[in-house]
């Protein structure tokens, strides 16, 4: 499965079972009840935000190891579950309430500390038929990314900020003329010219989320990308 990546803003990042130092005879684990709460919140998210979808990969931190090298399975009571991994590293695992209450480990046939999880989220349907917009509705998915990273850190607490939504970046079809967007705030009209790429970041900022002002575009971009920034715990 391949979603257009919100710029990182919701990439959750680990290595699997941890230690640096841990021996290379034991294999690169994850219990199988963080998984589940993951893809669970993947669900909900499709459920409340039709425009967004959500993919969980995993890679080796290896750079000769590729998606077709790893053999992942759930080391259930009653016997080894295969779980795919596609060409991306994108995968999934069987949602069942008799593996939870069991809680198996997810093994893969790597090294302890050599693997990473990926959980990225991207924009599937958002489309723009009108030039005039309200602020909200439009930076609405960008404030959302940033709280569901927050729900992903509930599971894995150790994760650490280092990817935050910062805006919305908005990339207009080629033309002569410079792409144009006018936030038309209580404070005055202010403009957002296009780079050299005709792209244009509109910033996430919360008294802006509160006012709600009108948003004026010179035209209907052709893709629509969360922009975020790095950051530290």
């Amino acid at each position: 499965m391949k979603v257009n990546p919100l710029a990182g803003a919701l990439a959750a990042v680990f290595l699997l079972a941890g230690p640096s130092q841990a021996e290379e005879t034991e294999k690169a684990r994850l219990p199988y009840r963080q998984l589940y709460e993951i893809q669970k919140l993947e669900l909900e998210l499709r459920q409340s935000h039709t425009n967004l979808e959500a993919v969980l990969s995993m890679q080796s931190t290896r750079t000769n190891v590729k998606s077709g090298d790893l053999n992942v399975y759930i080391d259930a009571r009653d016997g080894k579950i295969l779980v795919k991994i596609g060409p991306a590293g994108d995968f999934a695992i069987p949602m069942s309430d008799n593996l939870l209450a069991q809680n198996p480990w997810l093994l893969v046939n790597q090294p302890r500390g050599t693997m990473r999880l990926d959980w990225q989220a991207g924009f599937t349907g958002m489309i723009l038929t009108t030039n005039s917009i309200h602020y909200a509705e439009l930076m609405h998915p960008v404030r959302e990314c940033d709280e569901l990273k927050e729900q992903v850190r509930r599971i894995f607490p150790g994760l650490a900020k280092e990817v935050m939504a910062s805006g919305l970046k908005l990339v207009f079809p080629a033309q002569p003329a410079k792409a144009l967007v006018v936030i038309h705030s209580r404070a005055g009209d202010r403009k957002l010219t296009a780079n050299e790429k005709n792209e244009i970041i509109l910033p996430l900022a919360s008294d802006l989320m509160e006012e709600d002002p009108i948003v004026s575009l010179s035209g209907i971009p052709d893709k629509m990308e969360i922009a975020s920034h790095k950051t530290q715990d």
